[in-house]
Parts: C-alpha cells; structure tokens; sequence
C-alpha cells in the first residue's frame, strides 16, 4: 500500500516540438504547456511524471483539503 507524503507540481509555458506536434496534432512551435511532478512517500520518490499538453486545450484545477 503506497501513501503519498508530498508531492510537487511545475507547469510552464513551452513550445511544441516536432515529434509533440505529432502526437498532439498541431503545428511544430505553437504554444503548449509542460508539467512536471515528483511524488514521493517520505523520501522515496514513488512517481515522476512529464506532460506536455496543448495549449489550447488545456485545463488545470486543483483541489485542497485540510
């Protein structure tokens, strides 16, 4: 059983390369948005994720609980 003790998140501008406009189907240098995370479980890293997305489709919500 796996318990998320931290994680972090970085999103930023990028422009699409050739081999994500592939993928995405969209033209080679148009605006997308890269996203970055390390979750970890005390020290250990336990997930590492990157993302590029267009950037006309994207949408990013959050939710915080205490």
């Amino acid at each position: 059983n796996t318990n998320i003790t931290s994680a972090e998140e970085v999103i930023e501008g990028v422009l699409i390369n050739k081999l994500e406009s592939v993928y995405l189907e969209i033209p080679q240098g148009q605006a997308g948005l890269k996203s970055e995370r390390t979750a970890y479980e005390k020290k250990d890293i336990i997930e590492y994720t990157i993302t590029v997305a267009r950037g006309d489709k994207y949408r990013y919500k959050v939710c915080l609980k205490n």
